[in-house]
């Protein structure tokens, strides 16, 4: 197959009709605007999501002040053992890594709040 180079008279004069199979510079612009915009939706998404969880999580730890101090204190107190633990463990002088279940998923939460987090102060640092 032959792409199409000279002008459509050149082209019906050498029987070269084939028609070109690179897009045209409008259609290739346009993908690429339809790409930041895609791009732009998903982070808007991703950002309002890390937003209302941090709004959940707020709302959460009032009303559980407010019902039982000290249970919420308790939970609290139990997330950050288990983050620091997932700390811990991901430390880069340790050499033999836990693999336990336990390990496992507080190395998840950690890299989870830590994506949250980047996502929050993206989405704050832009209002």
């Amino acid at each position: 197959m032959q792409l199409v180079t000279g002008s459509p008279a050149q082209n019906a004069a050498t029987g070269d009709c084939a028609p070109s199979t690179q897009p045209r510079p409008a259609t290739r612009a346009l993908r690429k605007a339809l790409g930041l915009v895609g791009e732009f939706v998903v982070e808007l998404v991703l950002s309002l999501l890390s937003l209302g969880l941090f709004l959940a999580v707020a709302a959460v730890a009032v009303w559980g002040w407010g019902q039982q101090p000290v249970v919420t204190a308790g939970g609290a107190a139990l997330v950050v053992a288990l983050l620091a633990y997932g700390v811990w463990v991901v430390m880069p002088a340790r050499r033999a890594q836990p693999r336990g279940p336990l390990a496992r998923v507080s190395v998840g939460l950690l890299k989870a709040m830590g994506m949250w987090l980047v996502y929050l102060v993206q989405w704050l640092g832009a209002a």
